[in-house]
């Protein structure tokens, strides 16, 4: 499956990198598991990437018969995309340069958010373990 994937995305000048995330990778999937791909699109194709991913989704499917669902990276938050790169496998990189500082980008952002996150977190257990 990777490598019909990898041939399916490559040469695609649209695209930066891809990751295959979820039961997939985690070794969770079913019959009925759908394929969990995440996209980074080149920087200048942005504003046609919802269409091309709603066709990447059917021509994969009927590649893979499998139901595709693509998230793009451009646009994930950064707790989708922090956890695609802790446990998601690369399939594809097409432009290392410009995927290692989107992901330096997306860590900076990450680290950021991760603070405020765990003190929300904390808060919410306090609050259950008072009722």
């Amino acid at each position: 499956m990777e490598g019909k994937i990898q041939n399916y995305f490559k040469g695609k000048k649209e695209i930066a990198s891809v990751y295959l995330f979820g039961s997939f990778v985690s070794g969770k999937f079913t019959k009925a598991s759908d394929v969990d791909l995440a996209v980074l699109f080149e920087h200048a194709c942005m504003e046609s990437a919802e269409s091309l991913k709603e066709k990447y989704m059917s021509e994969l499917g009927r590649i893979l018969r499998k139901d595709i669902d693509i998230i793009v990276m451009n646009t994930a938050g950064e707790m989708l995309l922090n956890q695609i790169y802790k446990k998601g496998k690369p399939i594809l990189n097409q432009n290392r340069k410009f995927e290692k500082i989107f992901r330096i980008k997306s860590f900076m952002v990450y680290s950021d958010f991760e603070i405020y996150l765990k003190q929300i977190q904390n808060h919410f257990i306090r609050k259950i373990m008072e009722t």
